[in-house]
């Protein structure tokens, strides 16, 4: 087997070996090939141009077995940074020699200062040697930690934004709390200091925010002012070219304060391009995962849309996040009670489909700032009836979850009366289930509340069987007349359109009951039966549809769908 390898790398054909299903099936052959590396038969180190290159110039395959090698091979500092430059130029991706990295920090672990030094000079010195400064830093840290931070304090308070970029990350390595937050100061005045040329500014602050939320975001309680500094200097170099410096705090609001959120807002909304929003909207899961920002990230979304920054149609992918967090009844339920016509108008319209989650978290929170104000409630509840109702259980659910916030019993039991007058029509065979719900959640006091619920819904019922009825029946008369002789046709036809008439005006002659704005409201229906059977959808112009409310409309053409539309098809054909 060994002959083999030999042969490859002579033909310099190694690497396309490597990534041979013979190769990878063999797992012995790992320990071969690196034998031969250690009697120095093939050079893996020196020789990576011969071992990776040659019918494939890259093959991300091959250097994924390169590495596996590799890694197994003690080498010096000196050969892994020889190695990671030529990886560099071939590889299409960095993450396909990235772990390689780790080899930097085991081969510095034996240094001294004085060999540390030596590398940080030819660092620091050489462009092609700037990201390996980091790894330097992290090895002065273990030896000595104050010597780490006065070379990185000098170091950034003169370099080029290159050198910056490279390896200033080790500013959020240093445990501050061991050095003294004392240390920030200087931190500060580094940061705050910084020149560069224009050509480089967007590269420039967003590296030096990028730190300074690092260390705040480890030391929240300490590093606050700090941090407000910086920003402070951020928002002297802001416009539109800089937005996307507001990505960098998306990672970093675990602990944010309401003072950095302030701050944040105002760059929003005083810059409301497509960019930044798209930044606000579609990164916002750990705002709206975090408690102590969530309120906060609603407010500044809600501004938005009050001052017609960002419309209902942008709010997609933040619709997406709401559903995955499961806020979605809790942020309905905060934008209908909001009584800004903007923020109802999104809950009524665009929220309708969305929210119907019946697992979704109820957080009150939301509601802290909301009045009380129990006429909002009922609205909210002729809402979700009206908008759900193929969803009862997730109404039920909802329901309740209002009775669930701070509401005297006065009011509960009137949000109870509310619930039994609107939802029975819209869940009559529902209702067992939801009876069950309703004496979970509430006292004995209500029993007979619960008891005129199980009352009403029962002739509901029957008035629905009613309809039903006279829909079974024309379907008999129906199909008893398309029986008839095609001599009778011309007869059949005249009969089917004095029937159509006769069976509309039987079915309406009923009251269609509609519910709204807590009170029984009947209603007697006329119409044509040309004006709702031919058409192809439900669309009729009534009266009554001109003084009752759209959740009540609703309604209205809900029974019609439901009751009538097998009825419409049996008549036209």
């Amino acid at each position: 087997m060994e002959e083999i390898f030999i042969k490859h790398y002579e033909d310099k054909t190694l690497g396309e070996f490597l990534s041979s299903k013979e190769y990878s099936d063999n797992k012995s052959y790992r320990g071969i090939l690196i034998e031969l590396h250690k009697n120095s038969t093939i050079d893996l180190v020196n020789n990576i141009s011969d071992v990776l290159n040659k019918s494939n110039d890259h093959n991300t395959f091959a250097v994924m077995q390169y590495l596996e090698v590799i890694k197994e091979i003690s080498l010096n500092y000196d050969e892994v940074v020889s190695i990671i430059n030529y990886l560099k130029t071939i590889c299409e991706q960095r993450y396909e020699y990235y772990s390689l990295y780790e080899l930097l920090n085991n081969a510095l672990e034996t240094k001294t200062i004085t060999e540390l030094d030596k590398l940080y000079n030819d660092a620091i010195n050489n462009s092609e040697l700037y990201e390996y400064t980091y790894f330097i830093f992290q090895a002065y840290l273990k030896i000595d930690a104050s010597k780490a931070y006065e070379l990185a304090v000098n170091l950034f308070s003169l370099c080029n934004t290159e050198l910056f970029i490279a390896c200033s990350n080790i500013l959020f390595v240093f445990d501050y709390e061991n050095l003294g937050f004392d240390k920030l100061n200087a931190i500060t005045q580094l940061l705050l200091q910084r020149q560069s040329s224009l050509s480089d500014m967007d590269k420039e602050l967003s590296q030096i925010l990028y730190v300074a939320s690092h260390i705040y975001d480890s030391y929240p309680q300490d590093a606050e002012e700090f941090f407000l500094d910086i920003f402070d200097y951020i928002l002297k170099f802001n416009d539109e070219g800089h937005l996307e410096l507001l990505d960098k705090l998306r990672f970093f609001c675990s602990n944010i304060s309401s003072s950095v959120w302030k701050k944040y807002s105002k760059l929003i909304l005083d810059y409301p391009t497509k960019k930044n929003l798209n930044i606000l909207l579609l990164n916002n899961y750990s705002f709206l995962a975090s408690e102590s920002c969530r309120l906060t990230y609603i407010k500044l979304i809600e501004e938005l849309l009050i001052s017609n920054k960002i419309q209902g149609d942008q709010l997609q992918d933040f619709y997406q996040m709401i559903q995955y967090c499961k806020l979605q009844d809790a942020l309905m339920t905060r934008w209908l009670l909001s009584k800004n016509p903007m923020l109802i108008y999104i809950a009524d319209d665009i929220f309708y489909g969305v929210a119907l989650d019946a697992t979704s978290n109820f957080d009150a929170s939301l509601l802290e700032e909301q009045e009380q104000d129990q006429s909002m409630f009922f609205n909210l509840i002729d809402h979700c009836c009206g908008t759900f109702y193929l969803y009862p259980n997730i109404v039920i659910s909802f329901l309740l979850s209002l009775l669930d916030l701070n509401i005297d019993q006065k009011s509960i039991l009137k949000i109870q009366l509310h619930i039994q007058k609107l939802f029975i029509p819209s869940y009559p065979y529902a209702i067992e289930g939801i009876l069950k719900k309703i004496k979970k959640n509430t006292s004995e006091s209500l029993d007979s509340t619960i008891s005129n619920i199980q009352k009403e819904s029962q002739e509901y019922l029957i008035f629905i069987e009613s309809l039903q009825y006279h829909r079974e029946l024309f379907e008999d008369i129906s199909n008893k007349q398309l029986r008839f002789s095609e001599q009778n046709r011309q007869r059949i036809k005249v009969n089917k359109q004095i029937n159509k008439q006769s069976v509309f005006n039987n079915l309406f002659s009923k009251s269609l009951i509609l519910y709204g704005r807590g009170s029984r409201q009947t209603y007697n229906v006329t119409a044509s039966a040309d004006s709702i059977f031919n058409t192809s959808s439900v669309k009729i112009d009534l009266p009554i549809l001109k003084i009752v409310s759209p959740v009540e409309t609703r309604q209205f053409l809900h029974v019609l769908r439901t009751i009538h539309w097998e009825a419409r098809y049996e008549i036209n054909n």
